[in-house]
């Protein structure tokens, strides 16, 4: 993805664009990326949460894990996250706007370089009523509200 994204309207019609390129989606109630902890505790870090929000970035690193629609928690690789900045970056030449999940999906594979041990999911929540899909969707939820 080579165009530069610079108007809110431009990121909005990305936004629609790649949408359409995802068989079946629809857009999440709750989503984030998350890290485990670097000690053995079972526990989960999400440093952007994204509440009815974070709708270009949901489906960029969507279209690379495979999500459409569902609640589900999914492994993301560091190659994987590596690809969702690159595919993303282009949204900052809308300065207007922050871009949130690009910060922290940044800070999150400086952490995966410091300490490989660690993993990285992403939680989609199709509906808040939907049954909790793993422990990360769990801390998530509670983060959320």
């Amino acid at each position: 993805m080579t165009e530069q994204w610079d108007t809110p309207d431009k990121l909005a019609a990305m936004r629609d664009a790649i949408e359409a390129t995802v068989p079946g989606w629809r857009r999440p109630a709750l989503w984030a990326v998350g890290i485990s902890a670097a000690s053995s505790e079972p526990e989960w870090e999400f440093p952007c949460v994204n509440r009815g929000a974070g709708y270009l970035p949901a489906v960029v690193l969507g279209r690379l894990v495979r999500h459409s629609r569902t609640t589900e928690t999914l492994p993301v690789s560091a190659e994987v996250l590596r690809r969702a900045v690159d595919d993303l970056s282009p949204a900052e030449a809308c300065t207007s706007v922050d871009h949130p999940n690009l910060v922290a999906w940044r800070w999150l594979l400086g952490e995966i370089e410091s300490n490989p041990a660690r993993d990285l999911v992403v939680v989609y929540v199709d509906d808040l009523d939907d049954p909790v899909s793993s422990e990360a969707d769990g801390e998530l939820r509670a983060a959320a509200s």
